[in-house]
């Protein structure tokens, strides 16, 4: 028997789930070859457009022709998350190097970016330097995946993009990845994009900023968004898209 598959029997005796021995064997199996999964994610186009925080946005003002499509957006829920069956377990889990005591702010802040970046604009014209900005949120992974903090779907499906991303960046999706798994969008964009929501929506009087205030994120001098174009419903709908739950139980079954 390899090394792979005894590392696949521990796991399955330390989980106790019965049953699901021929799937799971079959998932790390495939999960365990980490690298085309990266020279997949490497080789992405940069602007994978339907997928971003950009595309979603130019498709609600309608000034691309891209399409926003779920089917190739999609990833992994919050329920996926949380309850840690099916697709995914603690193996998933250990790959985007969090758990669920995790805290939520140690994640979505700007010290976790180096190529996405926030700017703040007054009167038309951007700061030179990127701001600092850590979420507000006193809560763990867990209990945003649960729904139990005084916040809404936003925060959830964006801990649940956050780990797909993460799972992703780590080799997760082996040598035969979904079709989601391609152009799915990165890290750091996902954490820049709901920094840049709450800046919009959470945080009116704190940061202090003038009526003439707009914040924009950025990726190595690309603009992927602006806080002015984007309604609290529209974030909503971007983070719902990409974490909706429509990942392949097909792709864990190894078909």
């Amino acid at each position: 028997m390899s090394d792979e598959y005894k590392a696949v029997d521990s796991l399955e005796a330390a989980n106790n789930q019965e049953g699901q021995n021929l799937s799971r064997r079959k998932w790390l199996k495939k999960a365990g070859v980490a690298a085309p999964a990266l020279l997949l994610l490497a080789n992405r186009p940069a602007m994978a457009m339907g997928c971003t925080i950009s595309g979603f946005m130019s498709v609600q003002l309608g000034t691309s022709l891209t399409v926003h499509d779920g089917a190739t957006c999609n990833g992994w829920s919050p329920g996926n998350w949380k309850n840690q069956n099916g697709q995914i377990n603690a193996w998933a889990w250990n790959a985007t190097g969090e758990t669920p005591n995790s805290m939520f702010k140690s994640i979505f802040t700007t010290n976790r970016l180096s190529s996405t970046y926030i700017r703040k604009v007054v009167g038309g014209v951007p700061e030179s330097m990127p701001m600092g900005f850590t979420s507000y949120l006193s809560s763990t992974l867990g209990q945003e995946l649960r729904g139990k903090t005084k916040t809404n779907s936003i925060t959830q499906h964006a801990a649940a993009a956050f780990l797909n991303a993460a799972f992703l960046a780590n080799g997760g999706a082996g040598s035969n990845p979904d079709p989601w798994m391609l152009t799915y969008p990165n890290v750091e964009d996902i954490i820049g994009a709901y920094l840049l929501y709450e800046i919009s929506h959470l945080s009116a009087g704190i940061l202090q900023a003038s009526s003439d205030t707009v914040y924009q994120l950025e990726r190595n001098g690309i603009l992927l968004g602006r806080s002015d174009t984007m309604t609290e419903t529209e974030y909503s709908s971007f983070f719902n898209s990409i974490a909706d739950g429509g990942g392949s139980q097909a792709w864990q079954d190894g078909l």
